[in-house]
């Protein structure tokens, strides 16, 4: 039994990116809208594999959480080679057919 989209389905490509760089910059910190999307791996395993704007995919080392996360979602997300992206550029997990720069089917499988 699949889990993923039918082909031709409204679902393919119908998802949401998870968040979106709040600036334009490049270098290892990446400033998004919501980092509570991602891990660092918290010294226990790797962080998230992610793709910023049109760059390849980098790992998260780190990640800066806001002072007042009810008053905030935007941090920083240290990752391990340098990036380049423009304000509002998607930021998501590593998915099946990331390299379209599509975005996420809607379902378990993309």
């Amino acid at each position: 039994m699949s889990r993923s989209p039918r082909p031709g389905s409204r679902l393919k490509n119908a998802g949401q990116f998870l968040t979106a760089t709040t600036r334009a910059g490049s270098g290892t910190a990446v400033e998004v809208a919501d980092v509570y999307w991602f891990t660092d791996g918290m010294d226990m395993v790797e962080g998230d594999e992610i793709v910023v704007g049109a760059n390849a995919p980098v790992k998260i080392v780190s990640i800066t959480y806001p002072a007042d996360p009810e008053a905030t979602t935007a941090g920083i997300l240290e990752v391990d080679r340098r990036v380049e992206w423009q304000a509002g550029d998607h930021v998501h997990v590593c998915y099946g057919g990331w390299e379209s720069r599509l975005a996420p089917s809607i379902g378990l499988l993309d």
